[in-house]
């Protein structure tokens, strides 16, 4: 793999959600990942094919692989290796750094998925809502304790704020056990 600029905790986070979003394994991401993700997820949460939050959670995933493909799959095959993805993250974390802000992107995708998994109304998630994630995300981590770790204000929900504060922390913090590298994966 060539040199990158990411940390090598960096490195291992991100390895490790591109591992999660390589739901069968070929070692590339491609649309068929992200739908067969989106197909974990609708039937984790018992949606019908014919909601409309089924159809606006497949409709997103495919978004979602269209975004990371134009900026990530630079030899332009249709598939973007773990390489492709770790300078595309090392891309995101620079620009965050110039900014000193979240992307529009960013706070988009942290919106979405809250509008995505909420499951009460109460515009937040619950860990009811943490756990059902993670399963159809493919891990075995213990929902719970995970959501535990990053409720940090203890209130029982994750507000978009804090979804950005966490998504923020896992691109760029240096502590293994800084409570946004756990976010996406329930573990690092």
């Amino acid at each position: 793999m060539e040199q990158t600029k990411l940390s090598p905790l960096q490195v291992r986070k991100f390895t490790t959600l591109f591992a999660h979003f390589d739901t069968n394994g070929d070692g590339v991401l491609t649309e068929a990942d992200f739908r067969q993700q989106a197909q974990r997820i609708q039937q984790s949460f018992g949606w019908s094919s014919d909601e409309k939050r089924t159809r606006w959670l497949f409709e997103g995933r495919s978004e979602l692989f269209q975004r990371l493909a134009s900026g990530a799959d630079k030899d332009r095959d249709g598939t973007v290796t773990l390489a492709e993805f770790l300078r595309y993250f090392e891309r995101q974390l620079l620009a965050y750094r110039a900014a000193g802000v979240a992307s529009p992107w960013l706070v988009s995708s942290c919106r979405d998925l809250i509008e995505l998994i909420d499951q009460d109304g109460s515009r937040a998630i619950s860990v009811n809502e943490y756990g059902r994630l993670l399963s159809a995300m493919g891990s075995d981590a213990d929902p719970e304790a995970t959501f535990a770790r990053l409720d940090r204000n203890h209130d029982g929900k994750l507000t978009l704020d804090e979804l950005i504060e966490l998504s923020l922390e896992f691109m760029t913090s240096e502590d293994p056990e800084a409570p946004g590298n756990f976010f996406f994966c329930g573990k690092v």
